[in-house]
């Protein structure tokens, strides 16, 4: 993941670094309203369960103190009234974030293929030999799927990932046995089920993309030779192989959506099955029913808001492990011509001063062996 990471903060320039550390903040910030809209739930369940327990809850003795109400009936109005808020504040702020997020990222999408095509414009012509336009053409049009298929995924895992230790941080602070045997439950059914897939998704991930290149190549190719192709009567020949690649294209692309659909349904499983049968734990042996009923609420709740954030994780990781070989391909091949090409604007030389006549001597050029 760190190479990951560090492939991708070098597609990124000064003014892009920056907007990326300012969306890091604004998910920090996320993470913190999403935090107070769990905690907010507890003064609630307290007042609905015990309406007397005012005095042994520091949070509702000062927010008694505050408002000074009539009765614990307009305490409980103006604690529903403040949860709503709270989460009224924290979506619309979310709301915020994710425009931000995703107008950041379709801008480097946008950015990378310029600069990409840009660079095969400028690179000189012995590079163009070498190189099949076809292959070319993907990989400009593979910048999309690497915005939407490796940083979009990193995003998530990094803002789902910090909301989740700061549930778990707080679940500590309520049950703290509990707290650590469900993360590590979780952890281990996630960490396993990757361990299987991994591989298999970068080797259709891969396959994917080389297939998407021939798929590409058979069609200009008899696209751009159709005269020839209709005086030689060779239309199916070239439809053969343009069927044969693009099947398998397709078929490679539907293994990755079946292994993607996978984590949906085992994290959901795994998420209930940890929680509750923790839950089913704590109940058997606490004595105190009261007390098991507010910390039983909270972990629900706080499962409620897990549950979304790990199906996401999952679908993430198993997008990025997939598009990964196109991350390494648009790196390599902006970074090997990076020294070698001029950014100007238009790419134009100073200009030759011509007086009276011009003269060549002792030309010599010989094209490199493709």
């Amino acid at each position: 993941m760190k190479s990951v990471i560090s492939k991708l903060w070098t597609l990124f320039n000064a003014r892009q670094k920056l907007k990326m550390v300012l969306l890091v903040f604004l998910i920090v910030g996320g993470t913190v309203l999403e935090i107070l809209g769990i905690g907010a739930v507890v003064p609630l369940i307290v007042l609905l369960s015990q309406p007397d327990a005012i005095q042994d809850n520091q949070i509702l003795q000062q927010f008694q103190q505050w408002f000074q109400p009539d009765s614990t009936q307009s305490l409980l109005l103006l604690t529903l009234a403040g949860v709503i808020f709270v989460f009224m504040i924290k979506n619309i702020y979310l709301f915020g974030v994710v425009y931000y997020q995703s107008r950041f990222l379709y801008n480097q999408m946008i950015e990378i293929a310029s600069r990409l095509y840009k660079t095969y414009l400028q690179a000189p012509y012995s590079f163009h030999q070498k190189q099949n336009s076809a292959q070319l053409l993907r990989n400009i049009q593979m910048t999309e799927l690497l915005v939407q298929g490796v940083m979009s995924p990193i995003v998530v895992c990094f803002s789902e990932g910090l909301v989740g230790l700061c549930i778990f941080i707080l679940l500590t602070w309520i049950n703290p046995v509990a707290a650590f045997f469900i993360t590590f439950a979780l952890s281990m059914f996630l960490g396993l089920f990757f361990m299987v897939v991994r591989k298999k998704l970068y080797h259709l991930g891969e396959a994917n993309k080389d297939l998407h290149g021939l798929a590409i190549q058979h069609v200009m190719q008899g696209l751009g030779s159709i005269k020839e192709i209709k005086i030689l009567g060779r239309e199916s020949f070239f439809h053969r192989a343009f069927t044969s690649q693009h099947e398998k294209f397709i078929r490679s692309a539907l293994s990755y959506e079946r292994i993607a659909q996978c984590p949906r349904l085992y994290i959901e499983f795994a998420t209930i099955f940890t929680i509750l049968g923790t839950l089913m734990i704590i109940l058997t042996r606490s004595k105190d029913f009261h007390a098991t009923l507010i910390s039983f609420s909270l972990f629900l709740v706080a499962a409620v808001r897990m549950m979304p954030s790990a199906n996401r994780v999952g679908g993430a990781l198993s997008m990025l492990q997939f598009n990964l070989p196109k991350l390494h391909v648009i790196h390599d091949q902006l970074s090997q011509r990076k020294s070698d090409i001029d950014f100007s604007e238009d790419g134009a030389k100073d200009p030759i001063p011509f007086i009276n006549s011009i003269e060549l001597t002792n030309v010599l050029f010989q094209y490199e062996t493709g």
